[in-house]
């Protein structure tokens, strides 16, 4: 196999630092394959009597995350079953997940600089930075704790020297020297499934999977039958159009295919968002009476805070000076309503809401920097990774509003449509 070749432009930090192979980058969802390898060693080793912990009777091939190709993928990429797969291979080993993966993948193919840590990664010197498609530094995103948290579903931080080794393995069936990762790649030519997802670019097998998360975009690829591997990564948000171009180009010289022909990416466009149409204010009730604080066992404690009522809480005050100050520069029209919370949303702290009918507002997950963030202190916002739009609809009995329902979040997939605001949410 020929050795891979290394390509960088730009730069890692606001500071100058010049991009490296060996830069870190978050691999974000990419990590899902890592997982699924981890779960085929850990059954493996069950099998071959190398771990006799008690193990599951039985696990239904339905909780697989596999959805096939013509679906939109997000019940098949979600995050959540990731995480479980992750708590299944501690319990099971009686280790963290992050030290099995560590130990058992990252060691045995010489991936000497990827880890779980943020801190790890600073420390480092190589660690990139994060911007937004706008150009705006943003800091970053994730505390030790939550990459643990996440650590199954996107918790690796990399480099391109060492997803290089990772790549040439899957290249080499599995095998890197004399270290085996056992788990095949499922065989249909179109769909996803252990972490990957599969297709045809202009008639060659292709097995890729891209990440995000604020402020850095990723890719991995490779071509089982062509024995190509690519990957690529940006340190900017919203980048996925952008790697994927960057990937098919760099495909067509490789397969010297005619590159003029190579018009979209691999997996074709995203689809477009529809129109949201914002009502006239019509409810019975002033903006003020859904205004306040509302407690659910699995959000936590979430605040509303409406705009056109002078607050005494100072949480309210500084929610709607931040607002305002970003609002003020950005040239945005005031929200009817926005509440600021913590955890709805992962990465977003703050939520605009525009009314839309009767008692349902649009909600527009966003994030705040009042101050500006690194050198800019100019105030800007964000809201471009993960989830970002969804629905919140009132409950109002005898002119009263008791609470609300958000939906929306998980798609067609994965919520139910049938039923009253509580049993739907």
């Amino acid at each position: 196999m020929d050795l891979p070749k290394f390509h960088t432009w730009g730069y890692r930090t606001e500071d100058g630092d010049e991009m490296t192979p060996d830069t870190l980058f978050h691999m974000a969802s990419v990590s899902k394959a890592f997982c699924a390898t981890a779960l085929g060693l850990l059954i493996d080793d069950f099998a071959n009597g190398r771990n006799v912990t008690g193990s599951p009777t039985r696990i239904n091939r339905d909780n697989v995350a596999y959805q096939t190709q013509g679906s939109v993928a997000r019940l098949a990429a979600h995050g959540r079953m990731y995480m479980v797969g992750a708590h299944v291979i501690a319990t099971y080993t009686d280790k963290p997940y992050t030290s099995f993966v560590e130990e058992r993948i990252f060691s045995p193919l010489g991936m000497v600089s990827s880890t779980f840590s943020p801190e790890k990664a600073e420390s480092s010197g190589k660690f990139s930075q994060g911007w937004t498609k706008d150009g705006r530094r943003i800091p970053e995103w994730f505390s030790e704790n939550t990459a643990v948290l996440i650590a199954g579903p996107g918790g690796i931080i990399s480099s391109a020297v060492d997803m290089s080794k990772w790549i040439s393995t899957w290249i080499n069936e599995g095998v890197h020297e004399d270290n085996a990762l056992h788990p095949s790649i499922c065989n249909s030519i179109a769909g996803y499934g252990m972490g990957w997802a599969r297709s045809s670019y202009r008639g060659h097998d292709m097995v890729y999977h891209s990440g995000s998360v604020p402020g850095l975009s990723t890719l991995v690829s490779f071509l089982p039958s062509d024995e190509i591997g690519v990957t690529v990564f940006a340190n900017g948000g919203a980048q996925a159009e952008t790697v994927m171009k960057i990937l098919n180009r760099i495909l067509d010289e490789a397969l010297h295919l005619d590159i003029s022909l190579t018009l979209s990416s691999a997996v074709g466009p995203s689809p477009p968002k529809a129109t949201v149409t914002h009502g006239t204010w019509s409810p019975r009730l002033s903006l003020n009476d859904f205004a306040g604080t509302y407690t659910n066992a699995g959000y936590g404690t979430i605040t509303l805070c409406a705009p056109s009522r002078s607050s005494t809480s100072s949480y309210c005050s500084k929610v709607q000076s931040d607002f305002t100050t970003v609002d003020n520069v950005q040239g945005n029209s005031v929200p009817l309503s926005s509440y600021s919370q913590n955890g709805l949303a992962y990465g977003h702290r703050t939520i605009r809401m525009r009314y839309q009918q009767g008692s349902i507002f649009q909600m527009y997950f966003t994030t705040l920097f009042p101050d500006g963030y690194g050198k800019d202190t100019t105030p800007f916002e964000t809201g471009e990774i993960g989830t970002t739009e969804g629905t919140a609809e009132f409950v109002i009995e005898d002119g009263q509003v008791i609470g609300f329902g958000i939906s929306g979040l998980d798609g067609q997939f994965t919520e139910r449509f049938d039923g009253e605001v509580a049993e739907t949410a």
